[in-house]
């Protein structure tokens, strides 16, 4: 389930045998206090209509509105995992002090986000992490995470992505000087990531 900008109404695709629901996007202003529950009740809402179509053997969350979306939607029949990639609390409050001055009021929601995060974590049957930092980061912040099933699988990489030439021969191909250095990240530049 892929909640998609643009579009009105479901729709599934299958892809490697995974059937991919992606179902409209809700979209509250930034500043409307709301805007958490108005997300979780139209992921709830996507999760049910999916649920009407066919059963789910387990549902993953990316994030504390759809496993709390899940958790009303599935109840404890069905086993949850979230998947959390930053401490949604820490991620809020560095983005809401490095962001336009309109986002200042908005740390006033961040006991709101440790309660959304501390009730997914709850909900879930485990929890999933890249790394051993964020699950240890995770554990402290959150009351109750420490209890939880835990399980850190790093990112995946398919053998047949490394390199087959050289770094010298790559540079060249590139058009880099040999002296330069490179950085390669595979996410978002956003600030917070301290890759300046």
């Amino acid at each position: 389930l892929c909640p998609a900008s643009g579009t009105s109404t479901a729709e599934t695709t299958w892809i490697e045998g995974v059937a991919v629901t992606r179902s409209p996007r809700p979209c509250p202003s930034a500043i409307n206090p709301g805007n958490p529950r108005i997300h979780i009740a139209g992921y709830a809402a996507a999760i049910h209509e999916a649920l009407s179509r066919r059963p789910c053997d387990v549902v993953h969350c990316h994030g504390i509105y759809a496993m709390t979306a899940a958790a009303e939607a599935c109840g404890g029949g069905v086993p949850k995992i979230l998947s959390i990639h930053s401490p949604a609390v820490l991620e809020q409050a560095w983005n809401w002090t490095h962001g336009p001055a309109l986002d200042w009021p908005k740390l006033l929601g961040l006991p709101l986000i440790r309660h959304l995060a501390q009730r997914a974590i709850a909900a879930s049957t485990v929890c999933h992490t890249l790394s051993r930092y964020t699950r240890d980061t995770v554990r402290r912040l959150y009351l109750g995470a420490a209890d939880k099933a835990w399980r850190v699988i790093p990112h995946w990489v398919d053998p047949s992505w490394y390199r087959t030439v050289s770094k010298t021969l790559a540079r060249q191909r590139l058009g880099w000087p040999s002296g330069m250095r490179v950085v390669l990240t595979v996410r978002q530049l956003k600030p917070r990531y301290g890759i300046d």
